[in-house]
């Protein structure tokens, strides 16, 4: 197939290329230069040694349009990649995110428990002590009461005291009648 002309159009967001035919090829821009352009380089320095790739007779200068359809899809290539590097970064702290928070999550709550079975221990702890000294206050009670009784029952068998008593919200009531024999 042959080509009548070849249009380029390229804007700042798309670029593209008419193709259309006709019955010459109108491919005279490819064809390589007759006379190479003078080097700049000093004569017997080879110009790789500069980083700059040599051009040859048989190698064809480009021209304007396919540079800039070039530069557009090397461009569009190079977005794309960063695109896809973005994106792939965007996972992996997303990831990350969710992980560390489960891993914070996960210490937390061993904090919590260790605090929790140390407030237990003491709150436990202190109920056994406190436990352990009413019972003991309770125990010298009963055991003065006891006395008490004792004495006051053998008072009242030997005939020497008389009485009663009562307690009472407010106290203990006594009624008590010494006899002297």
């Amino acid at each position: 197939m042959a080509w009548d002309s070849l249009t380029v159009k390229m804007d700042s967001t798309e670029c593209s290329v008419v193709l259309e035919s006709g019955s010459q090829p109108a491919l005279d821009w490819i064809s390589p230069p007759e006379t190479m352009p003078p080097s700049p380089l000093p004569v017997g320095v080879s110009p790789l040694s500069f980083g700059i790739p040599a051009l040859g007779p048989s190698v064809p200068r480009p021209d304007k349009a396919a540079i800039k359809i070039q530069a557009w899809w090397r461009g569009t290539l190079v977005r794309r990649t960063l695109l896809h590097a973005a994106l792939r970064a965007w996972i992996i702290q997303c990831w990350w995110r969710v992980a560390h928070m489960r891993s914070l999550d996960r210490r937390r709550r061993i904090v919590l428990q260790l605090y929790t079975r140390r407030e237990w221990a003491v709150v436990k702890l202190q109920a056994l002590v406190r436990m352990w000294r009413v019972r003991r206050r309770y125990l010298r009670a009963r055991a003065a009461a006891c006395l008490i009784q004792m004495r006051w029952r053998s008072c009242l068998t030997r005939g020497l005291l008389r009485g009663h008593y009562q307690i009472t919200a407010r106290g203990l009531a006594m009624d008590v009648k010494v006899l002297i024999a």
